[in-house]
């Protein structure tokens, strides 16, 4: 099969819609044949050539949706001669001006990651399919209580403390004041680790950093250090702009068997229950009760469990069996 894959992947795994196509590449190029071409490749006429002369059975456009993303992909199809194309709904951001649209517009098939996003582009008259967001269950993974210490060694961070993390970018419209109260109300450290290339707030910044939380905002290639020397990951955000549907950090948290506290943030309820360590909070006294109850007890932690069925290896061979039944 010979597919050509449109992404904003550019080297940096600092985001989760990059993460995504990243991981996708990898495990698809084991088998396939496959052009990786990215957005503003779009912009330059070698870009298209490229991709015509590729003769890829499908187009699959990885980032949004947006109204941009759909009308690059209705016309890489008629230029291109593509027999399918494919558009993952991992961040959609569909206009009100674009919905009369949609029906024309739509491609062969496109993925979705909540029931709100499958029940809105069914309505549309798209072809939906859930693929999960995965995780790299070996780069991922528990460490033990000696690599533990060593880590915090290594980035200073109190051995004796109560480690709460989050990953992603820094925005009042995650809610990560949250982390500045429970900085505040409990004897814990809090580590914000943000994206470079996504503009961050500074007011919030300054604001966590004060109240004693620590933010390192730098592109980290051992990311998974800072999840190892964790001891809850905690996921507040509310508004839907502000992470893709089923956040990697999160499955990255999970698949290194740390205690999650989420808000139901879009897609996370669809694939995991409560329970074994992963606990849903409605707000603020949610996250506080929880970490009240939960810290000074033995908490049975079974979260990588719930996870090792979404490697991305897994998640790739689903997405394969979809292109082989589109191509039929």
């Amino acid at each position: 099969m010979k597919i050509c894959m449109i992404s904003d992947y550019s080297g940096v795994l600092d985001e989760g819609v990059r993460n995504t196509a990243f991981y996708l590449l990898r495990e698809l190029s084991k088998s396939h044949k496959v052009l990786h071409t990215q957005v503003l490749d779009l912009f330059r006429r070698k870009g298209w050539r490229k991709i015509k002369d590729f003769q890829a059975d499908i187009l699959h456009f990885i980032p949004g949706p947006t109204a941009k993303c759909f009308m690059l992909t209705k016309a890489l199809q008629i230029y291109g001669g593509f027999r399918r194309t494919v558009i993952s709904a991992t961040h959609p951001a569909v206009s009100r001006l674009l919905w009369g649209f949609i029906p024309i517009l739509k491609p062969d098939l496109l993925l979705v990651q909540s029931y709100d996003s499958e029940i809105m582009f069914k309505k549309w008259g798209c072809r939906t399919e859930f693929l999960p967001s995965g995780v790299d269950t070996d780069k991922f993974s528990p460490p033990s209580e000696k690599k533990r210490r060593k880590l915090r060694a290594k980035y200073q961070i109190d051995q004796d403390k109560t480690v709460l993390l989050h990953v992603g970018s820094i925005k009042r419209s995650r809610n990560l004041r949250l982390l500045v109260e429970l900085q505040k109300k409990l004897n814990v450290q809090s580590v914000v680790i943000g994206s470079e290339s996504i503009p961050m707030e500074r007011d919030l910044m300054e604001e966590l950093v004060e109240a004693g939380c620590i933010v390192l905002r730098s592109y980290l290639p051992n990311i998974e250090e800072i999840y190892a020397l964790s001891d809850y990951y905690i996921f507040p955000t509310i508004s839907e702009p502000d992470a893709i549907e089923m956040p990697l950090s999160v499955m990255e948290a999970m698949s290194c068997n740390l205690p999650i506290i989420s808000t139901r943030f879009r897609g996370l309820p669809r694939i995991f229950k409560e329970g074994d360590g992963f606990f849903y909070a409605s707000n603020e006294n949610d996250f506080l009760r929880i970490l009240q109850a939960t810290m000074k007890t033995a908490l049975t932690v079974k979260t990588r469990e719930k996870v090792l069925n979404y490697s991305w290896g897994k998640v790739a061979s689903k997405l394969e069996d979809m292109y082989q039944e589109l191509l039929q």
